[in-house]
C-alpha cells in the first residue's frame, strides 16, 4: 500500500482503484464460501447467511438440508408439544383388511412441524387393569408439516394387540 501513496502522482482516480480493489478481494473472500459437504455444513451456512423470524424459519432451513444430504441428516425429533399444541393435532385411525392400523394426522399448528407421534393403543376385552398391562405404546416418526395432513401405518406383524382396541395420542414432537 505504501508504494502507491509514496508517489507525488496520487490522484483521486487511482486512490478510488485501490480502495475498490481491496473491496472486491475482501468481499469476493466473505462470499466464497465452499459449497456444503454434508448436512451439518448445510445448516451451518444457511444459518450464517440468514436470519431468522421464527421456529418456523428454522423448520424451512432444516427440511432444506435435510433433502439436500438425507444421508447425513440425523433424525430430528425436536422439543416435545405442550397441551395447546397437541390439542391442534387431529388424528383418525382404523384397522384396515389386513388388521394393520392405518391413521391421517392434520397439523393444526400454523409454525410447528410434528416429527414424531407416541400413541397408546389399549385392547378392549373388559377388564381395565388387564387392559392397560397388555396397552402398547408406539412412536411413529412422520414430517409433517404446519397445517398439513399425512398418513402412517402401524403393520399388524408389530401388533399384540387383537380385536377392538382403543388408541390415544399421548405424546408429540416437533419444531
Amino acid at each position: 500500500m505504501r508504494m502507491f501513496f509514496n508517489s507525488k502522482r496520487v490522484t483521486p482516480t487511482n486512490a478510488v482503484r485501490v480502495v475498490a480493489s481491496i473491496l472486491l478481494v475482501l468481499t469476493t473472500t466473505i462470499y466464497a464460501q465452499p459449497k456444503a459437504r454434508n448436512y451439518q455444513d448445510c445448516l451451518l451456512q444457511a444459518t450464517a447467511k440468514r436470519s431468522f423470524d421464527s421456529l418456523r424459519d428454522i423448520g424451512h432451513i432444516k427440511q432444506e438440508c435435510e433433502a439436500a444430504f438425507p444421508e447425513s441428516a440425523p433424525r430430528v425429533l425436536g422439543y416435545k408439544l405442550n397441551n395447546d399444541s397437541m390439542d391442534k393435532l387431529d388424528i383418525y385411525t382404523h384397522a384396515d383388511n389386513d388388521s394393520n392400523i392405518v391413521g391421517t394426522v392434520f397439523n393444526g399448528n400454523p409454525d410447528l412441524f410434528i416429527t414424531r407421534l407416541q400413541i397408546l393403543i389399549t385392547p378392549k376385552k373388559g377388564d381395565p387393569v388387564q387392559d392397560f398391562f397388555d396397552s402398547e405404546e408406539f412412536e411413529i416418526n412422520l414430517k409433517i408439516p404446519p397445517s398439513k395432513t399425512e398418513t402412517f401405518k402401524i403393520s399388524a406383524e408389530e401388533l399384540t394387540v387383537r380385536g377392538d382396541y382403543s388408541w390415544k395420542l399421548i405424546r408429540a414432537w416437533g419444531y
